[in-house]
Order: structure tokens, then C-alpha cells, then sequence
């Protein structure tokens, strides 16, 4: 059986990260998985220093928090999802002080050319990601899903699923109904064919996410 952590970095219980994320976790349970979900904004986790001591021991040398233990259950996995909100251009703080210890999975060489970088722990061989957002664009979301791409090569992964979900401003709104989402629009003078337009795009989401989940699940 595949394990599969899903982390949400949203801070928002039940809104449109944590939908999606369920709906992520669902599809790889479905497909047999066992999964767990974790949120990044419920952790204690302290922020990197940067010392790089990591470089030399080979984990890291912050103690008292939550770390150890979220990169134990993490490495432990066969595939891994990130959930983001986009807040002011990029992923939230919860998610990205989170990250930021993931320096301490790896052993990076600084050469001529450039970085080198090498797992010092197992990691996920498969991941997903999704960012959400409320901008009807996906512009604002691109620079956090290519970070995303460049640190599943940095521990030797594969990308099997990706997602930007746009025109989320409100709380809950992918999992609204075609009339809620109707008599929401009507109430901001906006017309139904446009509320009918937004609940096939959203429906599409959670389809999407499904699959994501059910290709984690796959070796």
C-alpha cells in the first residue's frame, strides 16, 4: 500500500485549499492509499537560520519543535501534495517556513556551474501540486508552481499532477453549488450564465484534484 501525505498550507479550515486538498486526499484513497493530511499553519515549526550546519551532520540542528517528526513521517512516504493559498505573490508563510527546513534533507555543493544537490533522506517519488487563488488570472500563481517543479528535481521526484485554480476569492466557493454560486452572483449584479461558467470551472477542480490523488497513489 502507497502512503501519501497531502500538507495544506492554508491556515482556513474548510476553505478552498482544504477542499481541494480533501478532495486530493480522497482520489488517493480511493486508489488504496493510506493518507494523511497535515497542515502546515498547526505545526510548531521554528524558521531556518541558515547556519548549514545541516551541510555537515546531515539534519538539522534546531531542537523543540515540530520538525523532526514532520520529516520523519514525510520521508517515510511514496508520494507527497502541496496545497497552497497564493497570499501577496506566493505561497503562505505557514507553508514556506515549512519548506525552508527541507534544507536539512539534502546536501547542496556550490560549484563553478552552479548547485548540486543530493537527498540525504528518502523522499517522495511522486508529487502534486495545487495553488489557489482569487485573481481570475494564473500569472500570480506561476513563479510558486515552478518553485514547486524545481524542488521535486532537487530530490530526484516526478511531478505527477499540477494545478493552478484560479477565480477563488471567497471561502468555500469551490464547493458551492450551481444555485449558491448563482444567487451569489446575482446579489453582486454579475449574470447567471457567468455563475454557470464558474461552477463547470470549479467542477473541473475537484475532478482534477481527484485524479491527482489517485496518481499518487499509483506506483
Amino acid at each position: 500500500m502507497s502512503r501519501v501525505i497531502i500538507v495544506i498550507g492554508s491556515p482556513r479550515a474548510e476553505g478552498n485549499s482544504d477542499i481541494l486538498g480533501r478532495r486530493l486526499a480522497r482520489g488517493a484513497r480511493d486508489a488504496g492509499a493510506e493518507v494523511e493530511i497535515v497542515y502546515a499553519a498547526d505545526l510548531n515549526i521554528k524558521h531556518c537560520t541558515g547556519c548549514l550546519r545541516c551541510n555537515l551532520v546531515e539534519k538539522c540542528v534546531l531542537r523543540n519543535d515540530d520538525w523532526a517528526a514532520f520529516a520523519e513521517k514525510f520521508t517515510a512516504c511514496d508520494a507527497a501534495a502541496f496545497v497552497t493559498p497564493i497570499y501577496f505573490h506566493w505561497m503562505t508563510s505557514h507553508l514556506k517556513a515549512l519548506i525552508d527546513r527541507f534544507r536539512s534533507l539534502m546536501r547542496v555543493q556550490i560549484r563553478p556551474d552552479g548547485l548540486v544537490h543530493t537527498p540525504t533522506s528518502k523522499m517522495p517519488r511522486r508529487c502534486a501540486y495545487i495553488s489557489v487563488l482569487g485573481s481570475p488570472r494564473e500569472d500570480d500563481a506561476l513563479p510558486v508552481m515552478r518553485f514547486f517543479r524545481y524542488v521535486t528535481e532537487m530530490w530526484r521526484g516526478e511531478v505527477v499532477g499540477e494545478m493552478i485554480a484560479a477565480k477563488l476569492a471567497l471561502r468555500k466557493q469551490v464547493g458551492m453549488s450551481g444555485e449558491e454560486l448563482a444567487g451569489m452572483f446575482a446579489k453582486m449584479g454579475l449574470g447567471a450564465d457567468l455563475a454557470k461558467s464558474y461552477h463547470e470551472t470549479y467542477q473541473d477542480y475537484l475532478r482534477r484534484a481527484y485524479e491527482m490523488g489517485r496518481a499518487l497513489a499509483v506506483d
